[in-house]
């Protein structure tokens, strides 16, 4: 058998001459529906069809591949060979705004659902959510979530205006980054909830997070113990500029992840701790940060550490110390 790769590769880089001379070989090299595919992908329309002609398998997936490229005599080559479509197909020619290709694909009654208005605002494609409306194609709040994930301020504006729900908009808005949109969600009256500060935070989202506690977007609790875990010191010190809480959770996580550098950075700001933290050291097998934390007279159980400590060394220091504790009373 040959190598199923050559002709896709071949379709890949227009080599129509390299694809006959492959399938004129005996046995012919493979090809298949990803050999259609990367042609399609890669607009080598003329090749995609001298493939099907040629009786090549196709599938769905070429056909989501047909429709994103907007190549209508494509869809209509497949269609005819029986190609099967489904509403991702339509999603592909909406989200890169290929009105006629969905219009053609709504002569030939191809399911459309919310995946549809949802990929033409994850691109921008205003017109195409008109003409979604027009049709009363379904939609819901995934249309202003994609709008949110893309940066989509018009398609915003406009799902805003035809009564679609907010759904998790805002949050995605500062997860992705996506400042302009939050302001005109804000300007729209969405409802910025705590949720939406830890998502800025997660993602680093420094400038987004300064403007969200600027129009008094609550933090959520998590930010700070999310940020220590991960090491993140730039957050940590805008989440300390912006007079977020650090309480013992934060210093706990810290240790946990087996940060010292930040449970050192933590302890500076006045960030407080209690024996939580010398058990999740334990825990976790972060000697240096146990030994640490217990030279800066962080409170422990040493019977909770010990019960918990995961590495010989380390339930051996904390034996050590159970005996020098005992000598010292």
């Amino acid at each position: 058998m040959g190598d199923p790769d050559l002709c896709d590769t071949a379709a890949k880089h227009g080599q129509l001459g390299a694809l006959e001379l492959l399938r004129s070989r005996q046995p012919p090299a493979p090809w298949g529906s990803s050999t259609v595919k990367s042609a399609c992908d890669h607009g080598h329309h003329g090749i995609a069809e001298w493939l099907i002609d040629n009786d090549c398998p196709v599938d769905d997936t070429v056909a989501v591949s047909a429709a994103a490229q907007g190549n209508v005599p494509l869809l209509r080559r497949l269609r005819e060979r029986g190609c099967h479509m489904w509403p991702d197909t339509c999603a592909a020619a909406a989200r890169h705004g290929h009105l006629a290709a969905l219009q053609y694909l709504r002569t030939q009654h191809i399911p459309m659902d919310e995946l549809t208005p949802a990929a033409a605002a994850r691109g921008g494609h205003v017109d195409v959510l008109q003409w979604t409306f027009e049709i009363e194609c379904a939609v819901d709040e995934s249309a202003c979530e994609e709008a949110a994930r893309g940066g989509q301020v018009s398609a915003l504006r406009y799902l805003k205006r035809t009564g679609v729900p907010w759904g998790e908009t805002v949050r995605l808005a500062a997860l992705y980054g996506q400042l302009p949109l939050l302001r005109a969600a804000h300007e729209l009256e969405a409802p910025f909830e705590g949720s939406t500060c830890s998502a800025a935070a997660q993602e680093q989202r420094l400038e987004v997070l300064r403007w969200l506690r600027a129009i008094g977007c609550p933090f959520d609790g998590s930010e700070c113990e999310t940020a220590a875990r991960e090491g993140r010191m730039k957050v940590l010190q805008c989440l300390h500029e912006l007079e977020a809480l650090f309480d013992p959770s934060v210093c706990k996580a810290a240790a946990q992840a087996g940060r010292l550098a930040v449970l050192q950075w933590l302890r500076g700001i006045g960030c407080p701790f209690d024996k939580s933290a010398c058990e999740a050291a334990a825990r976790e097998g972060h000697l240096e940060v146990l030994q640490w934390l217990r030279a800066v007279r962080c409170p422990w159980d040493v019977d909770a550490c010990e019960r918990v400590a995961t590495t010989d060394d380390m339930l051996e220091w904390v034996r050590e110390q159970r005996l020098l504790e005992l000598e010292a009373i």
